[in-house]
């Protein structure tokens, strides 16, 4: 009875919190609700209308007759087709399900690291950048969080409760389908877990006395329901291979690894690298029976054996780089991103640093002389399920990493980052974040003081924690590069070589030798004169550029040259990529390669202007630059017709 002042007092501010956090939710829904006869996304007006639309008139028949109901996961266009496949009633039921996710993240952080961990979970989930701009919306990624989200809550609840209900399970089981059936990302490790947990439980029911202490997720009731998750996925494989000869989910994954590992897009979104979507114009030069289409089948299997080819003609030490830079991408965001908008990147960072704050924190005490009790400190006991709750959390975690690691090869772009992969990390920061503080309290004895301190150094970690991610991630911004491999442009053919390119002059520099010029003052400007003979009318573009620079004194605004051509073409995108050019300053010669689209694709003859700004003394060497086209298209025919592996590298100098 004592306790139940405060656990009324408890229910008093988590109801207080919940409202708070649902109203500012809402509050960014209708920030970000699209006006009346706003233009739809692509994905929508072109995939999942329409085949919510075909599904209506005759479901047996699109699902079993028109290949286009292959070309996304079945409740991509279920889902708009149950709300009549009116773009605006499914915006506003999409919005619905991110309303009801507050609630879903705030039982679940808060069951795995009690009121702080909900109250800073739920506080990510409405104020994170960018998230909710997605939300009402007709894209996929609605009804995957809150698959995913039902699937996490309902298996730590499962997994924590010590009355084994299985309506936990069941719930946990509908998300997993649900995730599945929208955008099937979790399907490996479903099938992994399965195969996992059957096996386990066969050595349980040979040896009983083997994994006693695992009863709780070892057991029958836990292997039938992940195998009803898996019912829904594995008859859609069928279906499709039965009807369409497509032995999966759905098409596209092919488009996405083709964008994923291309050497000169650098597995980002085109658009902020400055090059084009040319999935359809590749298929439709490999195979013109696909019409260049790149969701059908076809198309699929011929982009993926391309991507598969340029992986395999790629040195394992070039390999590791590029999947390098994927990998910072997908855990902290892409530079482009990081630019445009600094706070991913704070976000992330915090996420991370409280996650490995958390970590450091329970592997110190863990050192400690009573290691029982202060694992019990750390986290919520009142079930004696600390163990379980850490447990939970390294599931989760191993999740998210596994998730990174899947993701390496796929396109990126900030949407897939958000949905993939920060709503596995939200929860995993509120409990790091529960955890610094219960331990920072973890001496004092009187629990309503303990609370209250808990409390504040809850808030205090956020801010500093916040405070220091901001500014690192400003700095980011600042200061962040990257660059394609010059030498690992993919396929291409030459444009603009020597013949076109004349002799360089310099301002605010005087000549130290034949094209070597020494900086006199700042702002100098390099011109080299272009030739242009011939209509540039080709997809993708790419400068390669060779250069040799010393600096008296190194700088981040040296490093960084701008480009700019008198005569470009105009920009057709509506993103562009800042035209600078990203040099080293140890006096040797490097080549560098960058976008040759849009207003760096000469539209006529003129100069090709590099702004140094470096200071006096600075010495500037010209070698010599090259305009190249890729020609992806013409080897992925060659691949397809005649087996002739994509070959990535260019090997030629330019002098």
């Amino acid at each position: 009875m004592a306790q139940r002042p405060q656990e009324q007092l408890r229910l008093l501010f988590s109801t207080v919190w919940l409202a708070w956090m649902l109203t500012t939710a809402m509050r960014q829904v209708i920030r970000y609700f699209p006006p009346p006869g706003a233009e739809l996304n692509g994905d929508a007006y072109w995939t999942y209308l329409p085949s919510a639309r075909l599904f209506l008139s005759d479901p047996w028949s699109f699902m079993t007759a028109d290949a286009s109901s292959i070309h996304v996961a079945p409740l991509g266009y279920i889902w708009p087709a149950i709300w009549g496949a009116n773009p605006v009633i499914t915006q506003v039921a999409n919005s619905a399900l991110y309303l009801l996710a507050v609630p879903l993240m705030w039982q679940l952080a808060s069951r795995l690291g009690g009121l702080i961990a909900g109250m800073v979970a739920t506080g990510l989930l409405v104020h994170f950048p960018e998230l909710a701009s997605y939300i009402p919306q007709v894209l996929t990624e609605p009804p995957y969080m809150f698959g995913l989200l039902l699937f996490l809550t309902g298996l730590t609840e499962y997994v924590l409760t010590d009355h084994r209900c299985l309506c936990w399970l069941a719930l946990a089981a509908t998300g997993l389908a649900a995730t599945l059936l929208v955008r099937p990302v979790l399907q490996l490790y479903a099938i992994l877990t399965f195969v996992g947990l059957l096996g386990l439980l066969m050595v349980r029911h040979i040896k009983p006395y083997r994994l006693a202490g695992w009863d709780r997720v070892v057991n029958r009731h836990a292997v039938l329901a992940l195998a009803l998750a898996l019912l829904p996925p594995a008859l859609t494989v069928v279906k499709n291979g039965v009807y369409f000869n497509h032995w999966g989910i759905s098409t596209g994954a092919g488009s996405g690894l083709l964008y994923g590992i291309s050497p000169f897009k650098m597995g980002l979104e085109p658009v902020f690298s400055g090059f084009e979507y040319d999935a359809g114009i590749v298929t439709q030069e490999a195979d013109p029976t696909t019409a260049g289409h790149p969701l059908r089948a076809r198309s699929d299997h011929i982009q993926s054996r391309a991507a598969l080819s340029i992986v395999q003609s790629t040195s394992l030490q070039d390999n590791v780089a590029f999947f390098w830079f994927k990998f910072k991408a997908w855990m902290f965001y892409g530079p482009e991103d990081t630019f445009m908008r600094p706070k991913l990147r704070q976000f992330r960072v915090f996420e991370w640093l409280s996650i490995l704050g958390a970590a450091a924190c329970l592997a110190w005490r863990r050192w400690s002389a009573q290691q029982h009790q202060h694992l019990n400190a750390a986290l919520p006991n009142e079930d004696g399920g600390a163990a379980r709750r850490l447990g939970m959390s390294a599931f989760i975690l191993l999740l998210a990493l596994g998730m990174a690691g899947q993701l390496l090869p796929v396109l990126y772009n900030i949407r897939y980052n958000i949905f993939l992969m920060d709503w596995l990390l939200m929860p995993l920061a509120a409990v790091g974040i529960a955890i610094m503080a219960r331990l920072i309290c973890t001496r004092i004895q009187r629990p309503g003081l303990r609370h209250m301190l808990q409390a504040l150094a809850a808030i205090t970690l956020v801010g500093v924690l916040m405070a220091a991610t901001g500014a690192l991630s400003r700095s980011a911004a600042r200061n962040m590069s990257w660059s394609m491999d010059p030498a690992r442009p993919g396929p291409t053919e030459l444009v603009l070589g020597r013949d076109a390119v004349g002799a360089p002059s310099m301002s605010n520099a005087r000549m130290a030798a034949e094209d070597t010029w020494v900086l006199t003052a700042t702002p100098g400007t390099l011109s080299i004169p272009l030739t242009v003979n011939q209509s540039l009318n080709f997809i993708d573009g790419i400068w390669r550029l060779k250069l040799t620079v010393a600096a008296p004194k190194s700088s981040h605004q040296c490093m960084a040259v701008n480009i700019s051509l008198e005569q470009p073409a105009p920009e057709t995108s509506w993103y562009v990529p800042r035209p600078i050019l990203h040099i080293n300053l140890d006096g040797k010669p490097h080549m560098y390669a960058i976008r040759g689209n849009g207003a760096l694709r000469p539209a006529a003859s003129g100069n090709l202007n590099l702004v140094f700004h470096c200071p006096a003394g600075t010495l500037v060497q010209w070698h010599g630059a090259q305009l190249l086209r890729s020609s992806m298209p013409e080897a992925t025919h060659a691949l397809i017709t005649n087996g002739r592996p994509i070959n990535p590298y260019r090997a030629d100098d330019i002098r």
